[in-house]
C-alpha cells in the first residue's frame, strides 16, 4: 500500500467522524474542511470536494480543494518535509479568511461528538511527545536569544484550535522558527538521513515542526492567550475512557487498539460493528475507521449448508456492467461514477450473507482507459482463474484489454438511440478472458443494485427482467419483422428487459443477438426511444431456449429489476432498479443526485425492511454518507503529506453565535 492509500484511508475515517461529530452540532454552527496540495488528488474529488470557497456564513457545510499551493519544502534549501503541514495556516488567504476559528490537525485522528458545540474561551493545543531536560532547556535559551516571550508552557502538540487570526500569527512565528532552527541550530550531520534518530531524545531533527510550535505557542499564548488540553485535544485512541469528555482523538505511535499500524496491516478484520461500543474511545475510532472504507472486506454470515444441495457447491458467477464514457450518453462522469459506486456497495452488502462455496465477483467494462475512480473502489484489473479466491471488483478496460474499444458503426457516430447498449452488449460478447471463468453471469445496466436476496438466488433456468417501466415499450410488430429479417427464432415472449442472469454461455449468446438487432436497428434508420426494448426482445425472444439442455428461459419479474420505490423486503427480491425521475418520494437515482434527500440520515433508514430505505442507505454509505447537494456535501480536515504531492489537510471552522 502506497503513503498516499494510506493518507486518503485516514482521510476518510475523519471524514465519518466528522458527519458523526455533525449529527449534534447547533444550528448555526458550521465546520468546513479545506484540503491544501500542490497537485489534484482525485480520490478527494470523489468524496465530494469542490475548489469553490465558502460564498456565505449561511451556505451547508463543504469540503473545499486549494490545489495551488506553493510548497516551502525544497530539497535545496528547505529539506523537511513537515514543514509545509504549518505553513498552509501562516498566512491570510481569501478562503482562510472567511472562517472565525481554525482547527489545525493532522490527518490521522478523529473528532467526536464533543467537538460538536465545543468552544473554548481561548484558544487551545493538544500534546507532544518530544520534549527533554535538554530539549526544553535549549529552546527557552533560543526564545530568549530572539528576544521571544516564554509562557512556560511544555509539551505543546501540533493540534491547535483558536481563533483565525491567532493561529496564523502563530503559524507565521512557526515557519520563521523552523528555518531559524535549521538554519542556526542543527548541523549538517544532524539533518542527515544517516544520523537518523541517533539525538533522539535530546536533540532530533525530525521533530523540527514540535520544537518551532514550542517556541511560537509560547510566545504567542503570553498573557493567557492560550492553553494546552490534552483531554480535549490529541487524546489517545487506545483509551477506554468516554468519548463524551474528549473532542479530538489522536492515533499514536503505537500497537495498541485503536492502531494505525494494526488498521493498515489488516489486523481488525474480525471486528463487529454492531459489537462496538461508540461511547468507548477506542471502539468509537475502531467504528469510524472501519465503517468509512469504500471497500471493507465483507464479513460472511456463517452458514452451513449440506454438500448435497446446490447451496453446498462451488458457484463462480459475475454481475457484468458497462461504464461508457460521459459523451455516449445523458449522464456526466460524476453520474455515472455515482450510479457504479451505490451498485458495488449493495454488491458488498449482498456477499456477508452468501454460501461459503460461492463466489460471486462484479466486472465492470469500459472502454476507457484505467479509472482511477475505480481503483479507488479497489477494482483490480487481475481476474479470476480460480474458484477458491474470495469475490472481487474486476476492472476490465481498454487499458488491459486491446479490443475494448468503442463500437465503430458509421464513423464517428455515436449519438444514435441504443449505442450505449450496444457498446455493453459488445463487450458481453467478445471472447474475454477476464470472464471465462463465470459458470454463470449477471448482465445488468449501471442503475441497478443487489439485494442481499441475490446471495442465495440461483433458479433452475436462465431467468430475465421485466421490460423498464419508466422506459417506452417495444413494439412487437417490429420486434416480429426483426426476427424475420435477421432469421432468427420468435417466441412472441412481450415482456423482456435489459437484465438477464443465467449460464455464461446463454448470456453471451443473447448479447451476440441483441447487439446485431441494434446495429440492424441503426442500419435501417429504425433506432427511437425503445431501441433498447425492441433489441431486447429480439434477443431474449431468439435466445430463450438456447443452451439450456432443453429448458427454457423464463420472465422473473419478481426478482429482478424491481423499482427501488417499493416497500418489499429487500431480503426477497434480488435485484433493484434505481428510479430515475425528480419527484419520487422515496428513493430515485435522479433525486439522490439533485440534492432531494439531503436531510435524510444513514440511522434513521431500516434498510432490511424496505427496498426504498435499503436502496437509500446504499447509496449513503456509498457516497460516505452524504447525500449530494447543490451545495457539495461536508467533509473533514487535517493536514495530509503526501510523499510526491506534498498534500496538506487542516480543518477549518466556521462560528457564528
Amino acid at each position: 500500500m502506497s503513503r498516499e492509500d494510506v493518507f486518503v484511508r485516514q482521510f476518510r475515517w475523519f471524514r465519518r467522524s466528522w458527519h458523526e461529530m455533525h449529527k449534534t452540532e447547533p444550528p448555526n454552527f458550521r465546520t468546513d474542511v479545506v484540503v491544501v496540495s500542490n497537485g489534484i488528488i482525485k480520490d478527494l474529488r470523489g468524496l465530494g470536494c469542490t475548489t469553490k470557497p465558502r460564498a456565505s456564513r449561511d451556505a451547508p457545510n463543504r469540503c473545499i480543494l486549494v490545489q495551488d499551493y506553493e510548497l516551502l519544502y525544497s530539497k535545496d534549501t528547505f529539506d523537511y518535509r513537515f514543514g509545509d503541514s504549518i505553513n498552509i495556516v501562516a498566512k491570510s488567504t481569501p478562503v482562510l479568511d472567511a472562517y472565525d476559528w481554525l482547527l489545525r490537525t493532522d490527518i490521522d485522528v478523529f473528532l467526536t461528538p464533543a467537538f460538536s458545540s465545543w468552544r473554548p474561551k481561548t484558544m487551545v493545543v493538544g500534546y507532544g511527545g518530544y520534549e527533554s531536560e535538554t530539549s526544553v532547556q535549549r529552546l527557552g535559551r533560543i526564545a530568549k536569544d530572539l528576544n521571544l516571550n516564554v509562557a512556560g508552557m511544555h509539551s505543546v502538540g501540533s493540534t491547535w484550535y483558536g481563533p483565525t487570526k491567532l493561529i496564523q500569527e502563530c503559524a507565521n512565528l512557526t515557519v520563521f522558527m523552523m528555518k531559524y532552527l535549521h538554519q542556526n541550530e542543527f548541523t549538517a550531520e544532524e539533518k542527515s538521513p544517516e544520523y537518523g534518530i541517533k539525538g533522539w531524545p535530546e536533540w532530533h531533527y525530525g521533530v523540527l515542526t514540535l520544537y518551532a510550535g514550542h517556541i511560537a505557542i509560547n510566545h504567542c499564548a503570553f498573557g493567557d492567550l492560550a492553553v494546552r488540553d490534552e483531554n480535549m485535544l490529541d487524546f489517545p485512541t487506545a483509551s477506554d475512557g468516554d468519548v463524551a469528555y474528549h473532542a479530538h482523538l489522536h492515533t499514536w505511535q503505537n500497537a495498541k487498539r485503536f492502531s494505525k499500524f494494526v488498521f493498515d496491516q489488516g489486523g481488525y478484520a474480525n471486528e463487529t460493528l454492531d459489537k462496538l461500543n461508540l461511547h468507548q474511545v477506542s471502539d468509537y475510532a475502531m467504528y469510524m475507521a472501519l465503517d468509512s472504507q469504500e471497500t471493507p472486506e465483507p464479513t460472511m454470515v456463517p452458514i452451513s449448508y449440506p454438500p448435497d444441495t446446490p447451496h453446498g457447491k462451488v458457484l463462480i458467477r459475475a454481475i457484468v456492467v458497462h461504464l461508457p464514457s460521459a459523451n455516449n450518453t445523458n449522464y456526466n462522469d460524476n453520474q455515472l461514477v455515482s450510479h457504479f459506486q451505490t451498485l458495488h456497495q449493495s454488491w458488498k452488502d449482498m456477499l456477508r450473507s452468501e454460501p461459503t462455496l460461492w463466489r460471486t465477483d462484479l466486472v465492470v467494462v469500459t472502454d476507457r482507459p484505467t479509472m482511477p475512480e475505480l481503483t479507488a473502489l479497489k477494482c483490480t484489473d487481475m481476474y479470476r482463474t480460480t474458484t477458491s479466491y474470495k469475490s472481487f471488483c474486476v476492472q476490465v478496460s481498454a487499458t488491459t484489454q486491446s479490443t475494448l474499444t468503442k463500437l465503430s458503426v458509421d464513423g464517428n457516430s455515436t449519438s444514435w438511440p441504443g449505442y450505449d447498449l450496444a457498446n455493453a452488449l459488445h463487450a458481453v460478447q467478445l471472447d474475454l478472458p477476464q470472464l471465462k471463468s463465470y459458470q454463470w453471469l449477471l448482465r445488468t445496466d449501471l442503475n441497478t443494485l443487489v439485494t442481499p436476496g441475490l446471495s442465495t438466488w440461483h433458479p433452475t433456468t436462465a431467468v430475465f427482467g421485466p421490460a423498464n417501466s419508466h422506459e417506452p415499450k417495444a413494439d412487437q410488430d417490429l420486434v416480429k419483422g426483426i426476427s424475420t429479417e435477421l432469421k432468427l427464432d420468435h417466441l412472441a415472449l412481450p415482456n423482456v428487459g435489459t437484465t438477464w442472469y443465467g449460464p455464461s454461455t446463454w448470456v453471451v449468446e443473447c448479447a451476440k443477438i441483441g447487439l446485431q438487432a441494434l446495429l440492424h436497428l441503426h442500419q435501417q434508420n429504425k433506432t427511437g426511444s425503445s431501441s433498447n426494448a425492441v433489441a431486447a426482445s429480439v434477443a431474449i425472444n431468439h435466445c430463450a431456449n438456447k443452451h439450456l439442455d432443453g429448458a427454457s428461459a423464463v420472465l422473473n419479474d419478481t426478482m429482478l429489476d424491481i423499482p427501488t420505490t417499493s416497500s418489499d423486503s429487500p431480503n426477497v427480491h434480488a435485484h433493484l432498479r434505481a428510479v430515475m425521475t425528480n419527484d419520487a418520494p422515496v428513493f430515485s437515482a435522479a433525486a439522490f443526485a439533485a440534492g432531494t434527500y439531503a436531510d435524510v440520515e444513514l440511522e434513521s433508514l431500516h434498510p432490511g425492511e424496505t427496498i426504498h430505505d435499503y436502496a437509500m442507505a446504499m447509496a449513503l454509505k456509498s457516497h460516505g454518507g452524504f447525500t449530494p447537494t447543490s451545495v457539495p456535501p461536508p467533509v473533514h480536515s487535517r493536514r495530509l503529506a503526501l510523499p510526491d504531492n506534498a498534500a496538506n489537510e487542516h480543518a477549518r471552522r466556521l462560528r457564528r453565535g
